[in-house]
């Protein structure tokens, strides 16, 4: 059997972006999937029963723990808020356990976080993902690189505006 070339982090917006767009399945067959504990309970509240493909092994989940999220809140605190799932998603993407892991996430407020704690270098969007499994497609635009490097930016331009 193949090794599944990426490893992922994903929230509950590409969860069930990847649904909608008909993508979900090729991304769980070619990639490595982890999710937030958290964003079991989110998918589930949007009507998407996640949990039999934790339980099957099919998505690991990973739960942040208390000292984690706060320090990430911490850091973020008046700078830009972000949903649970995407901070407990970004508390994990500082553990040496996601170390190889990429936070693919369509939230921008999520994204311009991820540049307040220097980890903007390990996002990736949809679109990309499913370029790099042979899966393209167009997708709506949350789910594209022009959007992630868009927000990106406006991320950069925050930080820079909020630390002079």
């Amino acid at each position: 059997m193949k090794a599944k070339p990426q490893c992922l982090l994903l929230d509950a917006c590409i969860i069930i972006g990847a649904i909608e767009e008909g993508c979900w399945e090729p991304l769980l067959e070619k990639c490595r999937v982890a999710v937030p504990a958290t964003v079991v309970g989110e998918c589930l509240n949007q009507g998407h029963n996640i949990r039999p493909l934790v339980d099957c092994g099919t998505i690991t989940e990973f739960e942040g723990t208390d000292i984690e999220i706060v320090e990430v809140r911490s850091i973020l605190a008046g700078k830009v808020g972000i949903d649970s799932g995407e901070l407990e998603a970004l508390a994990l993407m500082r553990t040496d356990e996601l170390a190889e892991h990429y936070f693919c996430t369509s939230d921008a407020a999520a994204v311009k976080a991820a540049v307040f704690l220097d980890m903007h270098h390990r996002l990736t969007s949809l679109e990309e993902i499913l370029n790099k499994i042979g899966y393209g497609r167009a997708l709506a635009y949350k789910y594209t690189r022009a959007f992630l490097q868009q927000t990106r930016a406006q991320g950069f331009a925050l930080k820079l505006r909020l630390t002079r």
